[in-house]
């Protein structure tokens, strides 16, 4: 939902640009366009449009700084509608994908720093927002724990379909979806992403990234170790 909240340049993952996408095209309009919405708005607004014709709606936007209040704003106005799934990943993953991926700011492609020394700075601002993220997320499972379940990145990648029953039975969804590769794209709607979302979703395409336990340098190792060993124990990495 949160890809409307700003311009789009892409397709919907249904292949049809949003002005005509079934689930869009009502929504995104010359008087209320891309960009204009906020996110509560338009998940508000998304879940009366499909409300007779889905029942689950997954929005799959990451809690950052920004977004730490949105789980409690959502349980204000859905109450036991709202469900909140925590994905957690061990940090020293999280940092390792921070400073290797190619990020682009203005549309320039900024420069890798894996082996300079920014990337100590890129790693303490990782490192708060890790923290600050998951015990926003914990907050919310102390309060609210029949609409909380806390799954590890790990785990779901290792066993997607094991992980979906576990998190469906948990909050009483019903029966979890069959992860088969196909064609079928009709009730997928994503705005914005990597190409990797116009794939059909498939549980053999799904593999754990674990290059940082060989490539990430010792010295890097010990810091988010030392920096986040209470959560780390708590989620047992």
């Amino acid at each position: 939902a949160i890809a409307a909240t700003r311009q789009i340049a892409s397709p919907c993952t249904c292949c049809q640009p949003y002005e005509t996408c079934r689930l869009w095209g009502t929504l995104l309009t010359p008087e209320r366009p891309p960009g204009s919405w906020s996110h509560e708005a338009l998940t508000i607004a998304l879940l009366e449009q499909i409300k007779d014709q889905d029942s689950i709606l997954i929005d799959s936007s990451k809690t950052a700084w920004g977004s730490l209040s949105k789980p409690f704003q959502f349980h204000r106005r859905l109450r036991s509608e709202f469900k909140l799934i925590h994905l957690v990943r061990d940090p020293h993953g999280v940092c390792w994908s921070n400073v290797t991926g190619r990020r682009r700011r203005k549309g320039k492609l900024l420069p890798n720093i894996e082996n300079s020394p920014r990337r100590y700075v890129r790693h303490g601002r990782t490192l708060l927002g890790w923290w600050a993220a998951n015990l926003a997320c914990e907050i919310f499972g102390k309060r609210h724990p029949r609409q909380y379940v806390r799954v590890r990145y790990e785990d779901l990648v290792g066993a997607p379909e094991k992980t979906l029953h576990h998190v469906f039975k948990a909050l009483g969804l019903g029966l979890s979806p069959e992860l088969i590769k196909g064609e079928a794209r009709a009730n997928r709607h994503q705005l914005s992403g990597s190409r990797v979302r116009f794939e059909p979703p498939s549980a053999s395409d799904i593999r754990p990234d674990t290059r940082w336990r060989k490539n990430m340098k010792g010295l890097d190792r010990w810091m988010i170790s030392a920096l986040t060993w209470p959560l780390r124990w708590r989620y047992n990495y």
